[in-house]
């Protein structure tokens, strides 16, 4: 769906782009599967109050290693992709993440039993002192990540987050058999991060400790509002579990909210391996002067995540059934949980888009503050309305309390999600594609009313989602979307005519 094409060079990078979100989507799709092999066996080993715990220390240890993550490695990318010292950046942040999440890490591991009572759960202290370990460990991986997509090699990227999963899973499956339960679990994260960040050194090829690197000072002057959003976004993203851990009695409640995140992992990990390559491309245009071209690569971008958003709100009536077959019929609560998360997940992936092209362009200061004013909002929701709304919810059927944390968290993102797009569209001077978007509205409500009506239980739910995934894009065709399939042909060949006559021009 890529649009028009001014020259031979733009229809090369157009199909290195493709290859390049292919190569990455792939990836994400074996991660996903990974993932939900090793989250489907911890909840049923588990059980929901341990995977819970388990979940929650996760959270935890995100949330104590999220400044120095965002402060080196949010802008990473455009850094790498598009500034002469990028190299040298690379070098300085390597360095700075080594240092300062060891540091972190320390701090963490002391006070994890502070922690563990501060979040009224005791077994939680364990867990914590075992994943302060990863903190340096999965930092410095996930900079080595950054760097290889800046330098473009998206192939190396991939097969390294492969290879992470692949260990985390096999370790924590060798671990938890072996009786090591919750602690076995969480072991495993810092030795699969140990082998991501050898990966990440011998296919970069810069050293975690360097001489040749830029200054501290300069690093936090091109860093420091990029950490300062993407800390206020993470923060925003990862509330609604902690809330349901702290103002939820039930002792399961963060179980079932955590299995119902994790059924809305397929579309967000789907779409976030096109992320870091139109990110690179976005910087290579602007570093190249490319500027119509990097506003029109954006514009195909948003319509396209417009067509994924569709696609992931109408698998929202089938959630009770996946969050069945996939942990069980004790996790069946999860089920409308799922659902309102979705719609979530589409917000948040829909702000991914548009931070991409603000990224592409430096962050603005003035973006920074709407983010802080929307964690308030949430402080104060979760807090105040939440609770009580899920448990008015509940008397028509629904879940145990923590569906209320569901919309609250939906509704943020839906905040976010407009400042950001609207950011990007008055940054980018780009038209919005509403005729897009009532196409994908209109094609995801009609192929969601048609799930409620597909068996789909068991292995059957696989059939039922290809069905509904099939039904939405056949609507999405007969709306006319195929018309900007027939339209990016045309624009391809008379891009490739009229260069053709540029080089031998009629006699």
């Amino acid at each position: 769906m890529w649009s028009c094409l001014c020259h031979e060079h733009s229809v090369v990078t157009r199909k290195h782009i493709a290859f390049s979100s292919a190569v990455q989507t792939l990836a994400r799709f074996v991660v996903l599967v990974c993932g939900m092999i090793a989250f489907v066996y911890l909840s049923r080993s588990l059980g929901a109050i341990n995977y819970g715990t388990y979940s929650v220390s996760f959270l935890v240890t995100q949330w104590c290693a999220l400044p120095i993550t965002l402060l080196v490695g949010g802008a990473t990318v455009p850094m790498v992709a598009g500034h002469d010292q990028g190299q040298r950046y690379a070098k300085a942040i390597l360095h700075t993440a080594l240092l300062f999440g060891s540091g972190v890490a320390l701090v963490v591991f002391f006070a994890s039993p502070w922690l563990a009572s501060l979040l009224r759960s005791p077994g939680l202290e364990y867990p914590l002192r075992i994943m302060a370990i990863d903190i340096p460990l999965s930092t410095v991986a996930g900079i080595y990540l950054l760097i290889l997509t800046g330098q473009g090699r998206f192939t190396s990227s991939a097969v390294i987050y492969v290879c992470y999963w692949l260990v985390r899973m096999a370790m924590a499956f060798l671990l938890v058999e072996r009786g090591f339960s919750l602690q076995g679990a969480a072991a495993a994260m810092p030795l699969a991060s140990a082998i991501q960040c050898l990966l990440g050194w011998i296919l970069s090829g810069l050293p975690i400790l360097s001489s040749d690197r830029m200054s501290f000072t300069n690093v936090f002057g091109y860093s420091r509002t990029h950490a300062a959003s993407g800390f206020a976004q993470r923060m925003i993203d990862g509330m609604d579990l902690v809330a349901v851990k702290v103002l939820l009695t039930n002792p399961g409640a963060a179980g079932v909210y955590a299995a119902a995140q994790n059924i809305c992992l397929t579309p967000q990990v789907a779409y976030a391996g096109t992320v870091g390559v139109i990110l690179q491309s976005l910087a290579r245009h602007r570093k190249d002067g490319r500027l119509d071209e990097e506003n029109r690569l954006f514009q195909d971008y948003l319509r396209l995540t417009l067509i994924f958003a569709g696609l992931t709100v109408a698998m929202c009536t089938s959630s009770t059934q996946i969050a069945v077959f996939l942990f069980g019929p004790s996790f069946a609560s999860a089920g409308p949980v799922a659902g309102v998360l979705l719609f979530g997940t589409t917000f948040r992936n829909l702000t991914a888009c548009g931070r991409t092209l603000i990224a592409a362009r430096g962050e603005r200061a003035k973006l920074v503050l709407p983010l802080f004013l929307f964690l308030g909002l949430a402080l104060v929701l979760y807090s105040t309305v939440a609770l009580s709304l899920g448990q008015t919810l509940d008397w028509f059927g629904s879940s145990n309390g923590t569906i209320g944390f569901a919309i609250i968290a939906a509704l943020i993102s839906l905040l976010v999600c407009l400042a950001s797009l609207v950011s990007a569209i008055h940054i980018g001077k780009i038209a919005f594609p509403w005729t897009t978007f009532f196409r994908s509205v209109v094609s995801a409500a009609l192929a969601a009313v048609c799930g409620l009506y597909l068996p789909g239980t068991g292995f059957v739910i696989l059939g039922k989602i290809l069905v509904i995934a099939s039904v939405y894009m056949i609507i999405q065709l007969a709306l006319g979307e195929w018309r900007v399939v027939v339209q990016m042909v045309g624009h391809y060949r008379s891009a490739r005519l009229r260069r053709s006559l540029e080089l031998n021009p009629p006699a």
